[in-house]
């Protein structure tokens, strides 16, 4: 019988409730501040107009090749934003899997701008609102899923609503969450707690749902951004039998689910280039490539431009609760380790590592679900030392939670550079919330056509 201490629909278990409450409340009062869906461009801005094209594109335009006009709104700025093929075609640089995942929201929008007399053109406040309002969904959806996996695995209530409360409030998934809501990665966030849920089932209990919903799940994820596809890692050393794990998914029945997944949640994309570019297969990002002989490691993990454990330094409890020795991810660990020394790797070896105007190093978001298991692990443990250590580690945590809310409004209002941040920069501009004058003298921008040729 299983404990009701960690059983996820018992009634003691209120304080991870209360954390995901926590966290919803606290989305809705940084969109609020922010005010971004009353501007005309704070939520469907630069690459989100990629992600996002398609839904207008195709529900009102009836235009997926843009060719009826250039969609061009003023100097430099376009309502659809699309790169242009070898061939001279038009595409969407992004693939459509955000699109899909906001679509829901996307045609409720439409049909209350035109009860509202909002102009119908996707671009108008209630498209605006309503696409704040998928993402989170989408990220409170995923705190749901990442609190049943913690509570499943043995964790109790009290580290489960921290561990919450730290990979929800006091890392970068928030922002993008809110102020940058259609990019990716609160999608992808959903999707992997998504996945380990349904892989963990499927090891208990294989079963022709569980995998096809994983399968579909898997593909999703890597539809949303193709490398992603270093999440197979993670299922590879999970399932795959080895001394010590008796309950194993048969790996060919797996693999037969992944690859029926990936076509399934692929045809959209293949009928998109097919019908736009031709070919079936298309390579959107021009010159854009990797450089895995030549990752950036330090800066992209202690650098000030956008190093992950800088600007998001509680991921170092996860780092840290990797080296216990707990029965409770025992299995997982390797799993785990393998994924996110892979993860890390790719990101970095990316040609713009810093990935353009983002808050901190956005990539790593895709991976917290997993990430969340060794950080649970890690607060159990400081919530059994003395109670004065408690006290002390609880404060620098609370400290740093704030941190990281204070920082997001920083780097919104100008006092953290959007890709040029140095050490220097940094400590001139910390607990300032507008950018100070003189800062750009302590500045390094970088040069991006150099790092587009490997020169980074």
């Amino acid at each position: 019988m299983e404990n009701k201490s960690t059983d996820p629909t018992s009634i003691r278990n209120r304080y991870s409730i209360w954390a995901i409450a926590a966290l919803i409340v606290t989305a809705l009062l940084f969109d609020g501040v922010l005010g971004h869906w009353k501007q005309s461009e704070g939520v469907i801005t630069h690459d989100a107009r990629s992600y996002y094209g398609y839904l207008p594109a195709y529900f009102i335009f009836k235009d997926l090749k843009t060719e009826k006009s250039d969609y061009q709104y003023d100097e430099g700025k376009y309502w659809l934003w699309t790169v242009t093929t070898e061939k001279g075609k038009e595409v969407f640089k992004m693939n459509c899997g955000v699109a899909l995942m906001e679509s829901p929201f996307f045609l409720m929008a439409h049909q209350l701008a035109k009860k509202l007399g909002y102009p119908p053109t996707g671009f108008s406040l209630p498209y605006r609102v309503f696409i704040l309002v998928g993402a989170l969904f989408w990220f409170t959806l995923g705190l749901f899923l990442l609190r049943d996996l913690l509570l499943r695995l043995g964790f109790a209530d009290m580290s489960t609503a921290l561990t919450l409360l730290i990979i929800g409030a006091g890392t970068n998934l928030l922002f993008y969450a809110t102020a940058d809501a259609l990019m990716s990665h609160v999608h992808s966030f959903f999707l992997v707690a998504a996945a380990v849920t349904l892989l963990l089932r499927f090891q208990q209990s294989p079963g022709l749902k569980t995998g096809l919903l994983f399968g579909l799940v898997f593909g999703l994820i890597t539809l949303l951004r193709l490398s992603n596809a270093v999440f197979i890692v993670f299922v590879v050393l999970l399932v795959w039998p080895r001394k010590g794990n008796p309950r194993l998914a048969n790996p060919l029945m797996l693999a037969a689910f992944m690859l029926l997944g990936i076509g399934v949640a692929w045809l959209p994309q293949l009928a998109y280039w097919k019908a736009v570019a031709g070919e079936y297969l298309v390579y959107s990002y021009g010159e854009e490539g990797f450089f895995f002989s030549d990752p950036m490691l330090k800066e992209g993990l202690i650098g000030f431009r956008r190093g992950w454990l800088v600007y998001t330094p509680l991921m170092i409890l996860a780092l840290i609760g990797l080296f216990v020795n707990d029965s409770r991810i025992t299995a997982l660990k390797p799993a785990i380790v393998a994924l996110l020394i892979i993860h890390f790797y790719v990101v970095v070896s990316w040609w713009c590592w810093w990935y353009g105007g983002s808050y901190g190093q956005r990539a790593m978001i895709d991976i917290y679900p997993i990430l969340a298991f060794p950080v649970a692990l890690c607060v159990d443990r400081i919530l059994h030392l003395r109670r004065s250590v408690v006290m002390g580690l609880g404060l620098l945590i609370v400290f740093l939670i704030g941190l990281n809310l204070f920082q997001m409004l920083q780097y919104v209002h100008g006092g953290l550079h959007h890709d040029a941040m140095t050490a220097r920069g940094y400590l001139r501009q910390f607990g300032q919330l507008q950018k100070q004058a003189g800062i750009d003298s302590v500045l390094v921008y970088p040069d991006y056509d150099a790092a587009l040729h490997g020169d980074r």
